[in-house]
């Protein structure tokens, strides 16, 4: 399974990452500048350019990993201290 989680870098998104990390599933994370993609990249986590707030900027890496993902793509979006996992 291939997971996409926003906010990979912040207080509950890197500790997102260390429990996901434990299981058998690729993990991305959303990034918006290159030092954040060294970020993500150190953490063992594969970087995808976008924006959360720009919707549009997601929908060609949503769909690139539901291309690659047989069964579904889960989707975190941590912000604000909320985690809400979307099922795509």
């Amino acid at each position: 399974m291939k997971i996409l989680i926003i906010g990979a870098t912040g207080y509950i998104g890197s500790a997102i990452v260390e429990k996901l990390k434990t299981q058998p599933v690729e993990l991305y994370g959303l990034v918006r500048s290159t030092s954040a993609a060294e970020k993500i990249k150190k953490m063992a986590i594969t970087p995808v350019c976008g924006d959360i707030l720009k919707l549009d900027s997601l929908k060609p890496m949503v769909k690139k990993l539901m291309r690659l993902s047989i069964a579904r793509c889960q989707v975190y979006l941590v912000m604000k201290h909320r985690c809400l996992n979307m099922i795509i």
